[in-house]
Order: C-alpha cells, then sequence, then structure tokens
C-alpha cells in the first residue's frame, strides 16, 4: 500500500469495494454503450479507511459508490468504428454532477483507468483512486482510457492527435449517459471537466468536441486545465530551443505518434538521432509494458544528442512545413470556450514551459473565450499538480 503522502497527494493531483459483479450487455437501444461490468462497491466507511482516515478523505466522502469498466463504441483518428474503454464512478445518490477527469500522459497500460482494482489500493496510478473520493462527494466521474489502451490496447496511442482524444472523451460520456438512463439515474444536468497534463489539452479537446459536435446532447458548466500543452507547434520550439528537453519520452512518443498516423514512410532517424531512434523500435519501447521511468533510462535529456540537427534547425527555421501543419492541425487554442474555465501552470514547469501555456491563454482569450481566466502555480510540472488539484476541487465546487 502507498505511503500517506502519497496518498494525500493523490486526492490533490486529480491527475489524476468488494468482489466483481457479473458483466452487464448493453440494451439493443444503446448506440455507444456495450458492456457495463461492475468491478466493486465502496462505502464510505471503506474509502476512508483506503485512504487511512485522511481528514481530506472523510470530508470529501460521504456515500457508497459503485465502480464499472466502460467498453464502447467510438472512432479511430481515420474514422473508423473501433472499441475503446474507460471507468465510470456511480455514487448512491441521485442527483450528482457528471465529472469527466481526463489522466496525464501514461506509458505503462496498467495504469489507465479501465484497469482500476477498488479491493487493491496502490495496484493502479495513484491519482485513479481520487475516483471514488470525488463519485462519494456527489459526482458520476468518467475517466476515458483513450485509445491504445485497454480495449483497444491493439493501437498505438494517438498522442496528442487531440481531436481524437475529444472524440473518445465524448463518446465515453454518452456510452455514461446511456448507462445512467439503464439504470433509470437521474442526474443534477450540470457536467465539469478536468485534467491535468496531457488531461490539460484533452480538457480543451473535448470541450471543442462538444460544442461543435454535442452542443444538443450536453452543455458544460465549467472546466479547469492545468499543466497542458496546447499551441503545439509554438511549444515544439520552445522545447528544441533548449539545451535540455525536459522529458524526452513525450517528444519521442509525439514523434512516433505522427509517423504512424501522419507520416508512415518517414524513418525515426531523420528526427531522433541513433541510438535512440533504432532503441525506441527494436525494444519496443511505448508498447505499454514499460513505466516513465525505464523509457527515460533508455533515452536521453539532451536536445544535441537525441535530436537530429538537420531537423531541429529546419523545425526552429522554415522547415518541416508538413509536420507543423499536423501539428497546428492539433492545436486547441483556436475556438472560443464557453463555459467558465481556469488555466493553470507551473511557474517553473521544465517540460511545458509556463509562457507557452500563458500565450495559450491569451490566443483562447482572443479568439472569444470570454469566462477564461490564467493563475500561475508555484513548482515543477509534477509539482503543480498538488495546488492544480486544491484549486480545481474548491473551485469547481461553486458551480
Amino acid at each position: 500500500m502507498r505511503t500517506n503522502y502519497i496518498l494525500i497527494a493523490a486526492l490533490m493531483l486529480i491527475f489524476i469495494v468488494s468482489a466483481c459483479k457479473d458483466s452487464k450487455k448493453a440494451d439493443d437501444l444503446s448506440k455507444y454503450l456495450v458492456e457495463a461490468k461492475s468491478v466493486g462497491k465502496m462505502t464510505p466507511a471503506q474509502i476512508h479507511q483506503g485512504y487511512n482516515n485522511e481528514s481530506a478523505v472523510i470530508l470529501l466522502a460521504y456515500q457508497e459508490v459503485e465502480s464499472y469498466r466502460i467498453t464502447y463504441r467510438t472512432t479511430t483518428p481515420s474514422g473508423t468504428e473501433t472499441l475503446a474503454s474507460g471507468l465510470v464512478f456511480i455514487p448512491s445518490i441521485p442527483g450528482a454532477s457528471l465529472l469527466s477527469i481526463h489522466r496525464g500522459t501514461t506509458f505503462f497500460s496498467g495504469d489507465v483507468p479501465s484497469q482500476f482494482n477498488p479491493a487493491e489500493i496502490g495496484s493502479n496510478a495513484a491519482w485513479v483512486y481520487f475516483g471514488p473520493v470525488l463519485a462519494s462527494n456527489g459526482n458520476v466521474v468518467i475517466m476515458p482510457d483513450l485509445l491504445g489502451y485497454g480495449a483497444s490496447a491493439s493501437m498505438k496511442h494517438p498522442f496528442f492527435v487531440t481531436s481524437s482524444d475529444g472524440q473518445v472523451s465524448l463518446d465515453l460520456m454518452r456510452a455514461t449517459k446511456e448507462l445512467l438512463e439503464q439504470k433509470k439515474y437521474q442526474t443534477s444536468g450540470k457536467l465539469k471537466i478536468t485534467g491535468y497534463s496531457q488531461g490539460g489539452t484533452t480538457t480543451l479537446a473535448l470541450i471543442r468536441a462538444i460544442q461543435e459536435s454535442a452542443s444538443d446532447e450536453f452543455t458544460v458548466t465549467a472546466a479547469t486545465a492545468g499543466g497542458g500543452a496546447y499551441n503545439l507547434v509554438n511549444l515544439a520550439k520552445a522545447v528544441l530551443s533548449k539545451d535540455d528537453l525536459g522529458f524526452s519520452p513525450y517528444f519521442a512518443l509525439l514523434i512516433t505518434s505522427y509517423i504512424e498516423y501522419y507520416f508512415p514512410d518517414r524513418a525515426l532517424n531523420t528526427i531522433i538521432n541513433e541510438p535512440y531512434a533504432s532503441r525506441i523500435i527494436a525494444e519496443n519501447l511505448f508498447s505499454g509494458e514499460y513505466g516513465s521511468s525505464h523509457i527515460m533510462s533508455r533515452l536521453t535529456n539532451e536536445t544535441e544528442a537525441f535530436i537530429n540537427a538537420n531537423f531541429r534547425a529546419a523545425f526552429l527555421g522554415d522547415g518541416e512545413a508538413a509536420l507543423k501543419q499536423r501539428l497546428q492541425q492539433n492545436d486547441v487554442t483556436n475556438f472560443a470556450i464557453q463555459n467558465p474555465i481556469q488555466i493553470y501552470h507551473g511557474k517553473d514547469d521544465e517540460v511545458l514551459p509556463i509562457d507557452e501555456a500563458r500565450i495559450s491563454a491569451q490566443l483562447l482569450k482572443d479568439a472569444g473565450s470570454l469566462s477564461l481566466n490564467f493563475f500561475e502555480l508555484n513548482g515543477s510540472h509534477a509539482g503543480a499538480a498538488i495546488p492544480f488539484g486544491q484549486a480545481s476541487i474548491s473551485w469547481l465546487a461553486n458551480y
């Protein structure tokens, strides 16, 4: 079991029970929901005990919740139908809000939400275990795996293909709505969205997807996003301009994803130097088998050693137009967010520079986002997650 420190940190991250029941197949009227498998109930006392009766948990958790592993229909980036998975927590008392929580970048497949085990705290990513706490506080908590994990593990994760992340997250909300209708569970009608790191980007992508294609189904009440990547071209330039990449597995995952989905004929070593390019492929570093620490041990953060010099010069100049066009296509700063939203970023973020987050927030305002506020937080990329969680809990509670 994790230490008290890690457990209470998980409560603030948003980065965020008993034996399993039989699976419940969706009825013929379900367009999105394929299967909802109950993976356990958890009483308030069990939630408190699971977190060693931490005062924050006792304050928040007051009702029983049931967790469901959801399999549902969605589409790939090319538009073909596929199955995806996620996790949903439903509190026992009707009238809950919907709360869609979006994960940070995940390398190890066992850390995605659908792998949640309510009987064994610590067996999954720490932030997932805050799901029952927030659900017990009066929210139907929705956590998508995103493509490339869980039910879609045979696919490569389309990292920062933001239209995919928005669509897959939206379709899980639709599947959850169908499950709630089957259970005759009434919600408050409120929808809140939050996420940190990659989850911050996914939060904006989901808001955009709702506004563009599902405004007759959902209305976002309020949202928070923290530590995200929003304007991808400018961000990539900022990262490549530094001597240290901050955390090279992020950049490598982005490049291997874009080669998979946009540039299948391009050799990885035209962007990433050897021996790292061959190592990524030969050792299958992004297969979901390895965690971030192992992947980092096989790479380097030194920009000059890791990034092909010709590629770097071209990207920082007028070259690499095709790649820049795809990054621009996945930009999430070019639309007007219609709901209240708070965007947070760590002052000392070594992975995603705060200047780029500040510029992105201004671009969103310039696009017409009238109820957007940007806040600087103390801490690095990981360190700012705790104050982000604290701020998000407090602010979203007002809606």
